[in-house]
């Protein structure tokens, strides 16, 4: 019969220990200068973006303000315009009205001045209202020449209604002076020693259309 035998096997100590002489990776150390380097970098990008953020504010800001500025002058250039359409719409009726209707009777527009009288209707003033939202009245004043062509100059001084005649003929929105030929532009007419009765503003020639003219 074979016979097992028991292998033994002899290990010494010492050949179960670690090795003693193997060493273990160590990290380099990082440069200071290094470190100092990047603290820099991060400082000058935060500098950067906050001049960047001030800047684009600064430029929303003067946008924002150019913008409110032109939506408030749009406002301003309406309002003008639309008081200036009613001025001259008042003053054309006050025009045409004049030119066939005299009104050279005592207390109406002969020789006025410095209070002219109404310039159409029965009494003053003479006014429209709610022209683009603005009521304005005109008032007329004429130097009456009858044995001239240039038989009637009438100044029209035209204001915001509510203001009083003499007010308004030195401080008018609109002045306008306007010279009406009575004669008949055909035939040998003799010259008038009176108001004209159907011949009244033949001709008609606009001397001044003045916005706030100068008052001497």
């Amino acid at each position: 019969m074979l016979t097992r035998r028991a292998v033994t096997t002899h290990f010494s100590r010492t050949s179960l220990r670690q090795p003693t002489n193997v060493s273990k990776p160590v990290d380099a150390p990082k440069a200071r200068g290094d470190d100092k380097a990047g603290q820099e970098e991060a400082g000058s990008i935060l500098i950067l973006a906050l001049v960047y953020i001030v800047s684009v504010g600064l430029i929303v800001g003067a946008l924002a303000t150019w913008a409110m500025n032109d939506l408030n002058n749009t406002a301003k250039f309406t309002s003008a315009r639309s008081l200036q359409y009613a001025a001259s719409s008042a003053t054309e009726v006050a025009v045409q009205s004049m030119r066939y209707t005299p009104l050279l009777s005592a207390g109406q527009t002969l020789n006025a001045g410095a209070r002219p009288s109404y310039c159409w209707g029965n009494s003053s003033p003479s006014q429209i209202s709610n022209i683009d939202g603005y009521s304005v009245a005109v008032w007329c004043s004429t130097v009456f020449n009858p044995g001239v062509a240039a038989t009637r100059v009438v100044t029209f001084s035209t204001c915001l209604s509510g203001v009083d005649n003499a007010t308004c003929a030195t401080s008018p929105l609109l002045q306008a002076v306007v010279t009406f030929d009575d004669y008949p532009a055909t035939g040998n007419a003799q010259p008038m020693a009176s108001a004209c009765t159907w011949s009244c503003g033949k001709g008609m020639t606009v001397n001044e259309w003045a916005w706030s003219p100068p008052t001497a």
